[in-house]
């Protein structure tokens, strides 16, 4: 569905942040020589009044979310990440009796953290083939859907007062956000804490991150807005934090309005630099599309002219990479193969490319010249476990936040 107006708001929408043009859904793959991948447009525009950066183009979650090829799991920086936030949740928390709601709970990597910590822990995830081993922890109740306001009046009726309800990128990969706040606005008791973390709005625009754009983020969230937003539903944020995961993230601790929480020093501080930033200023938003064409046209050079004569590969089919290699057009005739340990990927050709995702253990045999990271937001995690090319004197390519050769 193409979208007019402010999915929040109603405003006309004119000013476009940027266009790609047609590509094809990033986790959505198929097997076989030559397939054919139906594309989509991936227009993204911002709300010159209350400034929510949005898609025009709103496919439908089922043709995105009801098999889903990353797995939360696969990621040692992730699975860390979901250890640390499951400690912070439970340092504070010695009744054992406490309920926890995660939407999007994808593998079930941090609802299995929770219950570890004597949580009594629900899960709502729309991916069916995600669930499967899930469903066989007695701790961990699953729900098999999407989290929209019927099903939040459902799990209201059944289930006890929720003390944490947790969405990990979830409410930016939700088109109606409207639905959704209006699920999360019933399902809130006096009591319940929200934790939310999403791909931050400020750092993707400093530094030209076009690739954590396609088509399963149907928004990109500012601080300053998205707190505007949730208080037309009787929410509030009132502690934020920044953190690396996903190239640069804020997490968002939200509640009831009428709860008594003091809005905390760092949110306040994060407020401020937003409005140091100018993001309540549309020319702002222009900067953005400047980096976009400077960095692709540089990347595009560095693989198609200075190294094309060498043999390059990727690594991490990631959602993220799928943007960056459609929007640079690169083919099979420049990167061979696309390593990638998730053995739900393997054989896949990577979408909108003729380029086969491969197990990583082919590296050793294929011995790539350089090898460009996708998933360049755990790089560090990647270069230490494929340390040995260095015995062919292999290299890495970091396409973000700037372009090296390491």
């Amino acid at each position: 569905m193409i979208s007019k107006k402010c999915s929040f708001c109603n405003t006309i929408l004119k000013n476009t942040f940027v266009n790609f043009g047609k590509l094809p859904i990033a986790n959505k793959y198929i097997k076989g020589k030559n397939p054919i991948f139906k594309k989509y447009n991936l227009k993204i525009k911002v709300c010159h009044k209350c400034f929510l950066v949005q898609s025009t183009n709103k496919i439908s979650p089922t043709k995105i979310f009801k098999k889903y090829y990353y797995k939360s799991s696969y990621s040692s920086t992730w699975v860390i990440h979901c250890k640390l936030l499951a400690k912070e949740i439970s340092a504070d928390n010695k009744n054992l009796k406490k309920k926890l709601l995660e939407i999007g709970s994808n593998d079930g990597t941090l609802l299995k953290e929770m219950a570890k910590k004597k949580f009594k822990c629900i899960g709502i995830e729309p991916a069916t083939n995600l669930i499967k081993k899930v469903k066989f922890n007695k701790k961990i109740n699953i729900y098999n859907n999407f989290f929209n306001y019927q099903l939040a009046k459902k799990i209201i009726s059944k289930e006890e007062e929720l003390d944490y309800v947790i969405g990990t990128n979830v409410i930016a990969h939700i088109p109606n956000i409207r639905d959704l706040l209006r699920g999360l606005q019933i399902i809130f008791s006096d009591k319940t804490i929200g934790i939310f973390e999403f791909q931050y709005l400020l750092p993707m625009i400093q530094n030209g991150l076009y690739d954590t754009i396609y088509h399963e983020h149907f928004f990109y969230h500012s601080l300053t807005t998205l707190n505007k937003i949730l208080q037309k539903f009787c929410l509030k944020i009132f502690d934020a934090k920044r953190i690396k995961i996903h190239s640069g993230s804020l997490r968002i601790y939200i509640c009831k309005i009428n709860n008594q929480k003091k809005r905390s020093k760092r949110f306040l501080r994060l407020i401020k630099s937003e409005n140091n930033y100018k993001l309540n200023n549309i020319n702002t938003y222009k900067i953005f599309k400047k980096k976009f064409f400077l960095h692709k046209n540089r990347l595009s050079k560095l693989i198609k002219i200075q190294l094309k004569k060498k043999l390059i590969c990727g690594y991490g089919a990631a959602a993220k990479g799928n943007t960056l290699l459609n929007v640079i057009k690169i083919k099979n005739k420049q990167i061979k193969f696309i390593f990638d340990k998730s053995n739900l990927k393997n054989k896949f050709i990577f979408p909108g490319t003729d380029i086969p995702i491969i197990n990583i253990n082919k590296i050793k045999y294929i011995k790539p010249e350089y090898i460009l990271i996708l998933p360049w937001n755990i790089k560090n995690e990647i270069i230490k476990n494929l340390n040995y090319v260095k015995k062919w004197n292999g290299k890495f390519i970091i396409p973000f936040p700037k372009i090296q050769i390491i």
